[in-house]
């Protein structure tokens, strides 16, 4: 608690505005985004694993597998 008080009235202290709304709904969007596409990779990935145990080998594309995955 004293460190804070400390660098709080330092003069060289800088601070960091906060950000607006708009920003903080930028920003969630992007990690949401983010996060699906991850999920949608490992999917694609976790069933090209399953295909190739069955003998479906080859490079099916990602959009292919996506399209009939419906994502």
């Amino acid at each position: 608690m004293e460190a804070i008080a400390e660098a709080a009235v330092r003069p060289t202290m800088r601070f960091v505005s906060a950000k607006t709304i708009r920003q903080q709904a930028g920003a969630m969007v992007s990690r949401t985004r983010d996060l699906f596409v991850r999920q949608r990779t490992q999917l694609i990935n976790a069933l090209r694993v399953h295909l190739s145990e069955h003998g479906v080998m080859g490079s099916v594309p990602n959009f292919f597998l996506a399209g009939r995955l419906g994502l």
